[in-house]
């Protein structure tokens, strides 16, 4: 999201949740010494990058497909908002989540990563799997928006990956401690001991990521019912891998006798492999690159319909196998 001239002054009195993990050491990309320099005004403000470029275009519909996944009302943002409670502490989410009355519950921001795709893990297995340097992000924004959530989604290799991340009073304390002792300097203009970055061990005390390993000791007078229960679950996961196998081998073969039709007379089972009716697919990232053009005037609200319906595709609907025993 491109900054205002106001919001561009505005973060030269605090900090902002993209900075945040640049001052704490996090980054990949900058340290505390580059946010140092650009709030005494001491460096060039820094050219867009293709992976820039990517995130901004893509923004609105990642905020939008995010609200779709988690089944919820969202609204983008263009506002940078300062804490109640710390002045220091500004934060301009991509959006938020809003309840009927309007209000956040919870902020929502947007990443579309190129060659860092790989620091993210599947949400599936950690809920809260996205890179450090985001988590702190999204939670300096709940914190200085008093949410209760924060949202981070990413487009990782054409999938979009969602995480629900509680708010943690620990972790902004210790970021908003750090962010203080930082702040220092640039109100003196001396220049911060820790221009390399800071050492990071200090987050595990102030969060327990779900990556982590928390193993508990089991009590001496469950070890043998756990032990049974889990040699039930191995037991029931290889039936299962087993039952599966038979379950596609059987549709296969009668899959293979229906072939186009809509099912099978089968004496005795109701036996129907119909197809879902086609849905609209619109590529909306060829759509953003052509509107950039309408955006400069240069083609009419009515050509930009006309590549609207230029990118609209039918796609097939599913077909659904289903077998019943009738009685």
């Amino acid at each position: 999201m491109a900054l205002t001239a106001e919001q561009i002054e505005l973060r030269k009195t605090g900090i902002s949740a993209s900075e945040i993990a640049a001052v704490v050491g996090l980054s990949p990309w900058a340290g505390p010494g580059d946010i140092w320099a650009d709030k005494l005004g001491m460096r060039e403000p820094l050219a867009e990058t293709e992976d820039m470029e990517r995130g901004n275009e893509l923004e609105s519909a990642l905020i939008h497909w995010t609200g779709r996944r988690l089944g919820v009302n969202v609204v983008e943002n263009k506002k940078t908002f300062r804490s109640q409670k710390h002045a220091l502490a500004l934060a301009t989410p991509d959006g938020f989540v809003v309840s009927t009355d309007h209000s956040h519950g919870a902020t929502i921001e947007v990443k579309a990563p190129g060659r860092t795709a790989d620091h993210w893990q599947d949400p599936k297995e950690v809920s809260d799997g996205c890179p450090k340097y985001f988590l702190v992000q999204a939670m300096w924004q709940a914190g200085v928006l008093e949410v209760p959530e924060a949202i981070v989604s990413g487009l990782i290799y054409g999938k979009l990956w969602t995480y629900r991340i509680p708010f943690s009073e620990t972790l902004f304390a210790a970021l908003l401690e750090r962010a203080t002792n930082f702040w220092r300097y640039v109100e003196a203009k001396e220049s911060p001991p820790f221009l390399a970055g800071q050492g990071v061990k200090w987050i595990a005390d102030a969060y327990r990521s779900q990556s982590q390993t928390d193993l508990v000791e089991p009590p001496a007078d469950k070890i043998e019912d756990l032990t049974h229960a889990a040699e039930t679950f191995l037991s029931a996961q290889d039936k299962k891998k087993v039952a599966d196998l038979d379950l596609e081998a059987a549709k296969g073969f009668i899959c293979s006798v229906i072939k186009d039709h809509a099912g099978l007379a089968l004496p005795g089972f109701r036996t129907t492999w119909k197809q879902d009716r086609p849905s609209r697919k619109i590529d909306w990232e060829a759509i953003a690159k052509q509107a950039m053009d309408a955006l400069a005037g240069i083609v009419s609200i009515e050509e930009l319909d006309r590549w609207i319906t230029g990118n609209t595709s039918m796609k097939p609907g599913a077909r659904k196998f289903l077998l019943k025993q009738e009685k």
